[in-house]
């Protein structure tokens, strides 16, 4: 896998939501900001995304001393996760399909990427019903 040239505004955008993240020192955001760009220029393309993700993120960590950007915002989807849980589990049980059902859960629980796609998706949409296709043939 190679990284398109349409990966990088998303790699740009995951280094600016890593900062806001962790400062709110406008000085420190534009440096981290102007170093995650000198990065990215430099990246080879010839590698796959996350690989240049990784990097970005060491270097946001690095810049800023945080360890864990999202650890916030992780732990809150956590909760909500396991406050969804029982609720998501009894429509699995009383599908026609629960296997089905579930998979299709765990799908939907997947858009919730706080890295590659961060605010794509309201945490909301998660277990509705047409959510995910229903073409699941390989």
């Amino acid at each position: 896998m190679v990284t398109f040239i349409e990966c990088i505004p998303c790699l740009v955008r995951q280094a600016l939501d890593s900062v806001l993240m962790t400062t709110a020192d406008a000085a420190q955001r534009e440096r981290v900001l102007r170093e995650a760009l000198r990065l990215l220029s430099g990246m080879d393309l010839r590698g796959p995304p996350p690989a240049g993700a990784q990097k970005l993120h060491r270097l946001v960590r690095g810049l800023t001393g945080k360890e864990d950007p999202y650890r916030e915002v992780k732990t809150r989807f956590n909760r909500w996760a396991a406050a969804m849980y029982p609720r998501l589990r009894c429509m699995a049980d009383e599908a026609p399909e629960p296997f089905e059902a579930a998979v299709r859960l765990a799908i939907a629980g997947n858009i919730i990427d706080l890295g590659a796609k961060s605010g794509r998706v309201a945490p909301a949409r998660v277990g509705r019903k047409d959510l995910a296709p229903r073409d699941h043939r390989l």
